[in-house]
């Protein structure tokens, strides 16, 4: 066998094997060859999966830490809708206490309830936008939060007209006004007069309202009663401190509905008419006081009250 090595522009070289040694040497070179090709083959399928491990495994990571960022999300979405829950709770028990209170005023005021209807929503509306946005969280905290503030505004000068409504209301109440029975008449004024007992001129500190015993008798104003049995001259008494220095007598009663310390409005039944003390007959006598003085009643008789 005979092997020829040439190179350019010089001189080749030329071995000449035998037929036998030159086989050998072939199938040693085939031999290295085939192995060399095979430890690459068994090199690169070690390395083959060893680098999809790390991949797959840095596939995994990713995929755990985007599960880790949406879990984050969700938490805190769910906490903010939380928060937006919670706030629209808050408003919603505003609201109430604004309605509760929009009631009491309107009847305070003597308002129409059909026009102040604080239990229907107001009526409100409009043509529809072309850009509208969906809702965001952050949109929700702002438009909560102005509506928060709102309502805190109104609900204080809802408190505050509420306080100068009642605080009108108490006056009138406690102001006397209108007659403590229903039916009967006047027997005697307020001013001098013939002592019906003595037959000499006195002073009459009162009105007397005759009428027939057991006659229900009515306060004329609100308060708080201080007096309730008998009073020497007055039989049996009722005394009732109207507040702002006024303060209203109611003698001669048969019975007394009413207990020291008790509250009584304008129009409940304090007592019954009868003719106990110095009376000459069933009646009632009304004496108003201002500031411990007494005053001529006439003045409240006349105006319209509820008894």
């Amino acid at each position: 066998m005979e092997f020829i090595v040439v190179r350019s522009g010089r001189a080749s070289w030329r071995w000449e094997l035998n037929s036998r040694y030159g086989a050998v040497c072939v199938a040693a070179l085939m031999a290295l060859v085939v192995a060399g090709m095979t430890a690459g083959y068994f090199i690169g399928a070690q390395r083959a999966p060893s680098q999809l491990l790390t991949r797959t495994r840095h596939l995994q990571d990713r995929i755990k830490q985007q599960k880790q960022d949406i879990a984050d999300i969700r938490t805190q979405s769910r906490g903010a809708i939380n928060a937006v829950a919670a706030r629209m709770a808050q408003l919603n028990a505003q609201v109430n206490r604004l309605d509760a209170m929009g009631a009491e005023i309107v009847h305070l005021a003597g308002l129409k309830k059909s026009g102040f209807d604080f239990s229907e929503p107001a009526g409100e509306g409009g043509p529809a936008s072309n850009d509208e946005k969906p809702w965001q969280v952050g949109d929700l905290n702002a438009a909560t939060s102005s509506l928060s503030q709102r309502l805190w505004h109104e609900e204080h000068e809802l408190t505050a007209l509420e306080a100068l409504l009642t605080h009108k209301k108490l006056n009138a109440q406690i102001i006397p006004r209108g007659k403590p029975v229903r039916g009967g008449w006047i027997s005697s004024g307020y001013g001098w007069r013939t002592d019906p007992f003595t037959g000499e001129r006195e002073f009459h500190y009162g009105i007397d309202f005759a009428g027939h015993e057991g006659a229900r008798v009515h306060a004329v104003a609100a308060g708080v009663v201080t007096w309730a049995g008998p009073r020497y001259g007055y039989g049996n008494l009722v005394i009732i401190n109207d507040g702002d220095g006024y303060t209203t007598y109611y003698a001669h009663n048969k019975k007394v509905m009413v207990k020291v310390g008790q509250i009584v409005k304008r129009g409940d039944v304090i007592s019954l008419m009868g003719e106990t003390g110095r009376a000459t007959g069933p009646h009632v006598h009304l004496e108003v006081h201002k500031d411990g003085e007494p005053i001529d009643p006439w003045r409240f008789v006349w105006k319209q009250g509820t008894a």
